[in-house]
């Protein structure tokens, strides 16, 4: 089977492939990365991904879930 992060490591995959601009990749990199330990972090870099996909109303529903998930 193909070798696929897990834990932590879904974090330094995604900002990896954001560097990269593998926008899709990062997506579904950051998708798992917050369904495995839901974080600001995994929800901006979801974000970051969804507007290099050129997905703005993506982007800005993620930064709003953010935003109303932690407020500070």
């Amino acid at each position: 089977p193909p070798l696929a992060p897990a834990g932590a490591a879904l974090g330094d995959e995604t900002r990896l492939l954001l560097r990269e601009g593998d926008y899709a990749a990062a997506d579904r990199a950051a998708a798992a990365w917050f369904a495995a330990a839901p974080s600001p972090q995994a929800l901006r870099a979801r974000a970051d991904a969804q507007r290099g996909l050129g997905d703005l109303d993506g982007a800005l529903a993620s930064l709003a879930a953010l935003v109303r998930r932690w407020p500070q």
